[in-house]
């Protein structure tokens, strides 16, 4: 799956992008992608769609990087409290 595909599963809430992180060598170009979901909220209604704080969390865990995506959440919860996302955020960080 290249990157673009990845970003199209992650859109749609795919369970494809979970399989290819668990089956995929080298996740780690794919860490950026994955960081951007869990500080933006990208459903296209997420009064329907609700939360994809579980969705993002299987994903996180599947690419073998928790502690580095954490680390990046964490500190991006710090630096912008203003953020529309913030509770979001707040979620994958704990």
């Amino acid at each position: 799956m290249n990157k673009e595909e990845f970003r199209r599963a992650l859109m749609y809430g795919f369970g494809s992008a979970i399989i290819f992180l668990k089956n995929c060598n080298n996740c780690e170009e794919y860490l950026d992608i994955i960081f951007d979901f869990s500080i933006h909220n990208y459903a296209f209604d997420s009064q329907c769609e609700g939360s994809r704080v579980q969705y993002l969390w299987d994903l996180i865990l599947a690419s073998s990087n928790i502690e580095k995506l954490q680390e990046r959440i964490m500190k991006k919860l710090e630096d912008d409290d203003s953020s529309i996302y913030h509770y979001h955020i707040y979620q994958l960080g704990v």
